[in-house]
């Protein structure tokens, strides 16, 4: 039986078993042969950073691109807390970009999310600020303050409302309107007795026959409006004409004048031949307003001639 053992063999075994051992170690520990350049900034932010620890994930849009490195208060304002961190060089952190602290889950830790930068922004030069904004828990708080706020002040409003004076007034108000209500339930029972109902009846009644008598002379009143319309128009017409002769006479006369007024009409050779007929037509005038005076003032003596008195003759001769 050979006993002897090979040496050589185990210690290759055993320096290839160190190798790989610190091989892993180095891997685990991220240290790569290859060595990440980042760039640097500064988070200034007012808000708490509970959860928020040195090598807390950096993340853009969920994809980790660095860590913490430092957090510490401002030294010259004391309101801010200072975030530095490390991104990976090339990362599009843009001007407009801000960075908000969020939760992981339900652990308890948070990480830094940036967040926005739009196209066409100049990129954040290495060592500048980026903009802090608010978290999650920072907006639930805020709105859950302002919600206090306007509970408390509804609150008071409310105890204001329901004051022992405005109680009094309410009842006051109700009991006003519930005089009021019986008042107008007595006058409107007042109103709707039988004899006025009977008449609220006979009225509706006679608006039915009225609506159903213009129904059926409805052609009837459209005639009559159109015949109305036919003599408005007439009637217009005629006006116009009459103010058309009126100016036509009034010109004739204007111009009558003028050739008066010129010497080019002599009036009185005009009128000389008609004078004498004229005379005896005044004479015969005169005569008929003598003879209607005599009638009229026999009338006035005995109105019943007119009617029953014969006429009388004059006896011939010979006659009674």
């Amino acid at each position: 039986m050979d006993t002897k053992i090979n040496y050589s063999l185990i210690g290759i075994l055993i320096f290839t078993l160190c190798i790989l051992m610190t091989t892993f170690l180095l891997w685990m520990g991220k240290y790569g042969f290859e060595e990440t350049i980042y760039d640097h900034y500064l988070i200034k932010t007012t808000e708490g950073v509970s959860g928020l620890n040195i090598e807390s994930p950096v993340k853009y849009r969920g994809v980790e691109i660095g860590a913490v490195d430092k957090i510490q208060i401002d030294p010259l304002n004391s309101e801010y807390i200072n975030v530095y961190i490390s991104i990976e060089v090339g990362t599009p952190i843009k001007e407009d970009s801000i960075a908000i602290l969020t939760a992981q889950g339900i652990t308890g830790l948070s990480y830094i999310e940036i967040k926005g930068g739009t196209q066409h922004s100049k990129k954040l030069a290495n060592g500048a600020t980026i903009t802090a904004g608010k978290s999650l828990f920072d907006k639930l708080e805020t709105s859950a303050t302002d919600i206090s706020d306007k509970l408390v002040q509804t609150m008071s409003r409310i105890d204001k409302l329901i004051s022992n004076k405005n109680i009094e007034s309410i009842e006051k108000l109700l009991i006003n309107l519930e005089m009021s209500s019986r008042q107008l339930s007595e006058q409107m029972q007042l109103f709707l007795n039988a004899k006025n109902s009977l008449a609220l009846e006979k009225t509706l009644e006679n608006s039915a026959i009225i609506t159903q008598s213009i129904a059926d002379n409805k052609d009837s009143i459209q005639h009559l409006l159109s015949q109305g319309i036919t003599l408005e128009k007439q009637a217009s017409k005629t006006l116009k004409d009459i103010s058309n002769t009126s100016q036509s006479l009034n010109s004739n006369l204007l111009t009558i004048q003028k050739k008066l007024d010129s010497g080019e009409y002599d009036l009185r050779q005009m009128t000389e031949p008609h004078l004498e007929a004229f005379n005896a037509l005044l004479k015969e005038f005169e005569i008929l307003s003598i003879q209607a005076s005599e009638v009229l003032q026999q009338l006035k003596e005995s109105p019943s001639d007119l009617l029953f008195k014969q006429k009388q003759y004059q006896p011939g001769p010979g006659e009674l």
